[in-house]
């Protein structure tokens, strides 16, 4: 629903060493694929909804910071807590 705020669940050790190996992972082909790795980016979808990836890879080039252009592939890291009808619920 537009303008409500969503606890994450982030912070375990698991979700955080995959969005770690993830994020080099993928920084060590940027120049080779022509594009660049953030973490934790805002990304708007429709102009009322922000969503909050844990991995966005985007087109080389300055950024502005909230994208508004849909980027390349966004990695969403699910941790045990998650549901399956949340996740689809939040994509």
């Amino acid at each position: 629903m537009d303008g409500e705020i969503r606890e994450r669940n982030a912070g375990k050790y698991e979700y955080a060493r995959v969005q770690a190996s993830l994020t080099p992972w993928f920084g060590n082909h940027e120049q080779k694929w022509g594009v660049q790795v953030v973490t934790e980016q805002r990304v708007q979808v429709p102009p009322t909804r922000v969503r909050i990836p844990d991995v966005t890879l985007l087109t080389l080039g300055a950024q502005p910071d909230v994208i508004v252009d849909p980027p390349l592939p966004i990695v969403e890291i699910l941790s045990p807590d998650d549901s399956y009808s949340d996740t689809q619920e939040r994509a």
